[in-house]
């Protein structure tokens, strides 16, 4: 009777050492854990807040840069594709959407999708620069849309009503 006693004795403090130390590891994996989550949140938002001061430095480049006549249709200048709807003078931004794109590969390394500069006019003439020229935005300025204005459709649907506002400060 007493070895009975004995064995529900020590599978009773086998299970409070188990749940205390359960309980304890538990306790400082949540303490390890959230310490990392904050670190890794800080390492996010610096990545974020270095991606947009680089993306920045385009506006003085194309503040900057003299405009060059272009055909309506797909140009390519410096392995940027230029996407023109009207005959117009197209800012020369390529080198600036290089420098940017090398720039951020730095932070993300592969993990960058693509780059694109749109430029709205006041006319209905619109161009957008884009690093790698993609099935999509070839897509975007289909004919066969109910507007041929693929630049106002992008605008509207990102609401981007005044897209250099946040770029120019």
């Amino acid at each position: 009777m007493t070895l009975n006693n004995d064995i529900v004795l020590i599978v009773k403090k086998g299970m409070i050492f188990f749940v205390l130390s359960f309980a304890i590891i538990f306790y400082f994996f949540t303490i390890f854990n959230m310490a990392k989550v904050n670190e890794a949140s800080e390492v996010i938002k610096q990545k974020i807040n270095n991606i947009y001061d680089i993306v920045r430095q385009i506006t003085p480049f194309y503040l900057n840069t003299d405009d060059v006549y272009m055909k309506s249709g797909i140009s390519y200048v410096d392995g940027i594709a230029v996407m023109v709807n009207e005959d117009h003078d197209v800012r020369s931004i390529s080198t600036a959407i290089n420098e940017v794109e090398k720039n951020i590969r730095e932070i993300i390394y592969d993990d960058l999708w693509g780059i694109a500069v749109i430029q709205r006019t006041d006319t209905t003439a619109n161009t957008a620069h884009f690093k790698p020229l993609r099935e999509v935005h070839i897509d975007l300025n289909s004919q066969g849309l109910h507007d041929e204005n693929w630049i106002e459709r992008i605008m509207e649907n990102e609401n981007l009503s005044y897209p250099y506002n946040d770029f120019s400060k």
